[in-house]
């Protein structure tokens, strides 16, 4: 009901107020404009930062016999390159075969280790059981498959 009263009273201020009306609809949309452009602005450039970012994380995934256990066959290192620690990092980890693109693994993981700034951190991770039954992937050991990580998310320590 609200909108239909001011739809009258938008309708007898364009009709009795014409010139005063067209002005005013021209700074509503001005002002509008230049509202989402500051908006669309501010959003590229924390996307911008937050890319820069995640890409001073270097991460690392394959398979290391010697360093992990059977159960936990995926050794993920870490490398902090920003100039501010980290609490938490989010990733994701594949596997293909060699030679082919199709991706036989994936999931989505997250550490918590604080990482200072230049800290390097390495951990065995165990395979998804759901994805890789029995520790087979397509009938295929891990260790026969190429392994790759991207990090997905990074969250800035709150400690100084």
């Amino acid at each position: 009901m609200v909108w239909v009263a001011a739809a009258i009273v938008f309708v007898v201020l364009l009709v009795r107020f014409t010139r005063f009306t067209i002005w005013a609809i021209v700074v509503v949309i001005a002002i509008g404009a230049l509202g989402v452009a500051l908006m669309v602005a501010t959003d590229s450039a924390r996307q911008a930062a937050r890319k820069k970012e995640i890409s001073k994380v270097l991460l690392r995934a394959d398979v290391n016999s010697a360093a992990c256990k059977p159960e936990y066959p995926m050794h993920v290192s870490f490398s902090n390159g920003n100039d501010f620690a980290i609490d938490e990092v989010s990733f994701r980890i594949y596997a293909h075969q060699f030679g082919h693109s199709n991706s036989l693994y994936s999931d989505y993981l997250t550490s918590d280790r604080v990482l200072k700034p230049g800290d390097e951190y390495g951990a065995c991770w165990a395979l998804n059981t759901y994805s890789a039954p029995n520790g087979l992937i397509s009938g295929m050991k891990p260790a026969d498959l190429e392994w790759a990580a991207e990090v997905s998310y990074v969250t800035r320590s709150k400690a100084p």
